[in-house]
């Protein structure tokens, strides 16, 4: 169902291993809405009006239908419900006649030998005439529909299809299937980069939330020499281990009784994977000497999104997308590192209420290309106390929407250090850029993908799905993601990272006037100008260096708060654009 008003929607994160930390996360938001789904032409040619076919040419009728095509009214209700939905949802309007055209000309392509050639109406009040060719021969004639009634061109965009399926062997061997899906490709190819259609098929595999195929216990193995005990380097905070405790730096000892000293990780792997619910015995040995025994049940679990590791004293979460478990595991994960059960020392305090205190924090979104937008807004909830997060502004009117927090910062305002790349995109986009416009991170890295245009999907009757972009994404200071992606505080494809270093170590930003210039941007912004903005920084992907520059800068108080500082702290917010 679509919402004409925003909407409140509650998130309840569980913090492990410590039950009694819940976090309440209150997201001012709207929900990306699966539905069911009731300006340039095409390169299509044109003859002037005083050259109409000659008689010759046009006497040329196609010969009876031979083989008719076989699956009309099943393409009709899928063009029908596409056009429907696709219509009044686009960034940009489009008329009927533009859409249909497009289609028709992704059909077109399934065949060289078929054309279609619109001539110029003779008058003012007659229509432009539509004709249908293979190679000379005309297939169809008749007049150009001159309104935006929708099922006028779907039954033009059938006469195409119906006259042409005798004459063509590409389209007789492409199908229906082959038919919609180049429909659908042209048609998106002249709309935005990010609309398309997936064709039943590919729904799963398309899934960001498909679980692994084998029920497992949930860790992640590494072996540092060719015969020793592995390492665990990974635990999924959805599991049975992650529940009684089992960390990653242990080392595995034994399977079900048997030594694992010698056994390839390969073998490992398939011993650890079983039927659901199936129990296994595994032995494990802690950094510090002890040994210990855990029963569990494998279970299938969700694929992991978040990954825990160290530089020096500061902890790094990985986050590789946004699935529906994302927060929750950054949630677990970060609970996990503030947890101290272990202190008991003041008067009145309990193990359970005193938190470790976090030096500071790494996250690393290099190579993330977003995901689920609520799970990023959740996910900035977790690290900052309020404020808006992104704004989506749209033609339709559901597709606007104000996405603000009132959560709670997990880590208590610890230094945090957010590491992007050319890769970085979309719902990662987001995040990023939330966090550094409250001055709540710093940014490290090249300029990111500039990802920033929201989809909302429709289900068609065939079961396969549209994706419509409806909505462009706009920072907390006001600029669009989009094209011009998020511009770091510290550029790592400068060859002044030195010099950029030093000046912060000194309290002052080099990058500051490039910063406020991208800062500065509202829509609609030139994709020449946008270029011209992330060559002060060009994209790239991330390096090993990325990590130690935020060790760094995470170590200077002076140097972490310029970084902070160098974003401009306002700017004016346009008013909401006109469509």
């Amino acid at each position: 169902m679509i919402a004409s008003s925003f909407r409140f929607a509650r998130f309840r994160l569980r913090r492990y291993p410590s039950p009694k930390h819940t976090l309440m996360a209150l997201i001012v938001a709207g929900v990306l809405i699966t539905s069911p789904v009731g300006v340039a032409q095409p390169p299509i040619s044109r003859s002037p009006a005083n050259n109409p076919p000659s008689p010759t040419e046009a006497g040329q009728h196609s010969p009876p239908l031979q083989d008719a095509f076989p699956e009309t009214d099943h393409v009709r209700n899928i063009f029908a419900s596409a056009l429907s939905f696709i219509a009044p949802r686009t960034l940009h309007a489009h008329s009927m006649k533009e859409l249909a055209l497009w289609g028709l000309d992704g059909i077109l392509t399934i065949d060289p030998a078929l054309s279609i050639t619109i001539t110029a109406s003779s008058s003012p009040s007659s229509s432009e005439t539509f004709i249908l060719r293979a190679h000379s021969q005309i297939l169809l004639t008749r007049p150009l529909p001159h309104n935006d009634d929708r099922m006028v061109w779907i039954d033009l965009i059938l006469d195409v299809i119906q006259n042409s399926w005798p004459h063509s062997a590409p389209l007789r061997a492409a199908g229906s299937n082959g038919i919609i899906a180049h429909f659908f490709s042209t048609l998106f190819h002249n709309i935005d980069p990010y609309s398309r259609y997936i064709p039943p098929q590919n729904i799963q595999q398309t899934n960001p939330n498909k679980r692994d195929k084998d029920a497992s216990i949930g860790l992640m193995l590494a072996r540092h020499q060719e015969v020793s005990y592995p390492t665990i380097s990974n635990v999924n905070v959805n599991s049975d281990a992650w529940a009684q405790g089992i960390s990653a730096g242990q080392s595995l000892i034994a399977v079900n009784g048997h030594n694992v000293r010698r056994v390839p990780l390969a073998t490992l792997a398939r011993w650890l994977v079983g039927p659901p619910n199936s129990p296994i015995t595994i032995t494990v040995r802690t950094p510090t000497g002890d040994e210990q025994s855990f029963s569990l049940n494998r279970a299938y679990l969700p694929q992991e999104t978040v990954f825990l590791s160290a530089y020096g004293p500061y902890p790094v979460l990985r986050i590789t997308q946004f699935s529906d478990h994302t927060a929750d595991e950054v949630s677990q994960y970060i609970s996990a590192l503030t947890d101290n059960n272990d202190a008991s020392d003041q008067e009145g305090d309990t193990p359970s209420s005193i938190q470790k205190h976090l030096p500071g924090l790494i996250l690393d979104l290099r190579g993330n290309h977003g995901g689920v937008l609520q799970q990023a807004v959740v996910t900035a909830a977790l690290l900052l106390n309020q404020g808006v997060i992104t704004t989506t502004e749209g033609r339709y009117r559901a597709a606007n929407h104000i996405w603000a927090i009132q959560g709670g910062d997990l880590t208590d305002n610890a230094p945090l250090a957010i590491l992007v790349d050319g890769q970085t995109a979309s719902a990662s986009e987001v995040l990023a850029s939330a966090l550094a416009d409250h001055h709540r991170a710093i940014i490290i890295g090249s300029s990111t993908y500039g990802k920033g245009l929201v989809q909302i999907a429709g289900e068609l009757p065939n079961q396969g799905q549209l994706l419509v972009s409806w909505g462009r994404n706009i920072a907390p200071l006001g600029w669009p993601i989009q094209t011009l992606g998020l511009f770091p505080q510290v550029c790592m494809t400068r060859p002044n990272l030195t010099a950029q270093i030093s000046a912060l170590e000194h309290g002052h930003s080099l990058e500051q006037d490039a910063l406020y210039q991208a800062r500065s941007q509202r829509t609609p912004l030139s994709v020449h100008k946008a270029s011209t903005i992330r060559a002060q920084c060009p994209a790239t992907h991330g390096s090993e260096s990325d990590i130690s520059v935020a060790a760094q800068l995470l170590t200077s108080h002076t140097a972490y708060e310029a970084a902070l500082q160098s974003v401009p702290a306002d700017l004016p917010y346009p008013p909401a654009p006109h469509f």
